[in-house]
């Protein structure tokens, strides 16, 4: 059986990521898609790039061609882990800069590059998991943290306005029809 995860984000109890979920669950290959897509846009057929990643290089490149078709081309990457955590990090940071920018009126300079590039350069180029390039150089990682900081369709970037005009956590996320990942 094969399982590719389009989720973005950690289980809250655990915080294993959606692929380790998986792989307790169902005996599966697993690959993970990630990348800067708001689903309104993706339903709407409107061009993004994603990232296939599994440990299986074989399996990347399979679910690679697979979804290779205009308007999402795909890269293929054998870091699942560096993907799966760029996806969730970048909400937590687009929440925290989008705040801070209303609050301090920073601009759009200051949504968070820098810090989303130094949590995942804490490993050195070419080692293990999660290693450096992966989250920066693809649209897994920056495309991503852009996108989240800066569009007006992303929900966590709402969340962060609203906490800068004064509103609480519990009063945004329950008056919300989608989820925010805070």
């Amino acid at each position: 059986m094969v399982f590719v995860s389009a989720t973005k984000g950690l289980e809250n109890s655990t915080l294993l990521r959606m692929s380790e979920v998986i792989k307790e669950v169902l005996p599966a290959r697993v690959a993970v898609i990630s990348g800067p897509t708001f689903a309104l846009e993706v339903a709407r057929f409107e061009p993004t790039a994603l990232v296939v990643a599994s440990t299986d290089g074989t399996l990347a490149e399979t679910i690679q061609a697979a979804f290779s078709a205009p308007p999402f081309p795909p890269y293929a990457n054998l870091d699942t882990v560096g993907v799966e955590i760029g996806g969730s990090v970048k909400n937590v940071v687009a929440i925290r800069r989008r705040r801070g920018c209303t609050v301090w009126d920073l601009g759009h300079n200051a949504h968070g590059c820098a810090d989303h590039a130094r949590l995942g350069g804490n490993h050195e180029a070419g080692s293990g998991p999660g290693r450096c390039g992966t989250d920066s150089g693809r649209p897994c990682g920056l495309g991503d943290l852009v996108l989240t900081c800066s569009g007006d369709l992303s929900r966590n970037r709402m969340v962060g306005v609203e906490l800068a005009h004064g509103r609480k956590l519990e009063e945004i996320v329950s008056s919300m029809k989608m989820v925010a990942r805070v």
